[in-house]
């Protein structure tokens, strides 16, 4: 049985692993819309959309190793299930889609959501050895890359077969810990929700995350949730940072507090992290 607590953790050590060298300011965008990929109707458009995926998950979730070759996207009308990402003898990369669900878009997307995302994964080191469990963090991987709106979109397919409508549900979660997944993840974020522009909620990625579990809890379709890990096992990404722009400013802390006032004055909502953040962009880009 797939717990919350298995949930939430795997989300975290994911979270930890994606966004820790990450210093773009969460924004809207971090939510790949379905809308902004192309149409996935056939072989060549499904790989412009696979590469589409690879770029927005280097932007928003460069902690992992994001692939720079795309695997060439078959559809095959016998395949054991919806997709699946495969590797050949000869070191060839395939991703493959069942035929049968080739008319469903949001269906296709999904698929190549999750496959892709096998990829990364696999590139990362980052695998269970147990299939299922396996298959569950790739899942919960699509959620940390930003493509929650295309799973959420995409694992219920409905189709006809001979006269009777069936509904196929894609995935290896339920609907309800998807949605799970996808809320804990806008938190972290400091989205709250996908649709909010809303400039003072758009926080350091970390800073929000500890604002998360610090919490006394939230809840979704009644899943009640309350943060179960310690506060103790959070990394201190506010202290790396600190000594990363002080290393660009020859450990003059004078000078970083300057800067910092400087950035605090044009962007009163951000949090610490997220100014510290500006500062370390603002001197790397004048180095360039």
């Amino acid at each position: 049985m797939i717990t919350d607590r298995w949930i939430e953790q795997s989300l975290y050590r994911l979270a930890e692993t994606a966004w820790r060298s990450r210093r773009t300011v969460a924004t809207t965008d971090f939510v790949l819309q379905p809308d902004a990929l192309p149409t996935a109707d056939n072989p060549e458009s499904m790989t412009t959309t696979v590469e589409r995926m690879y770029a927005h998950a280097r932007k928003w979730a460069p902690g992992f190793e994001v692939p720079y070759r795309t695997p060439k996207v078959n559809v095959l009308a016998v395949l054991d299930s919806a997709g699946q990402y495969r590797v050949d003898v000869d070191g060839y990369l395939f991703i493959e889609v069942s035929e049968r669900f080739i008319l469903q878009r949001d269906a296709v997307l999904g698929i190549l959501a999750h496959e892709a995302c096998h990829h990364i994964l696999d590139l990362s080191g980052t695998r269970s050895q147990i299939r299922d469990e396996n298959e569950r963090l790739t899942d919960l991987a699509a959620f940390v890359c930003g493509f929650g709106q295309i799973i959420l979109n995409g694992q219920t397919h409905i189709q006809k077969v001979g006269s009777v409508w069936v509904t196929t549900h894609l995935g290896y979660l339920s609907q309800q810990q998807y949605r799970f997944a996808q809320q804990w993840v806008l938190h972290a974020q400091g989205l709250g929700e996908a649709s909010s522009s809303d400039p003072s909620r758009r926080r350091g990625v970390f800073s929000s995350l500890r604002q998360w579990w610090q919490n006394e809890g939230t809840s979704t379709n009644n899943l009640a949730y309350k943060p179960t890990l310690s506060q103790q096992s959070l990394i201190d990404v506010g202290a790396q940072r600190h000594k990363t722009a002080l290393a660009r400013l020859n450990v003059d802390r004078a000078l970083l507090q300057r800067l910092l006032e400087y950035e605090r004055r044009r962007h009163p909502d951000f949090d610490e992290l997220t100014l510290l953040d500006a500062v370390i962009e603002s001197l790397d880009r004048d180095r360039r």
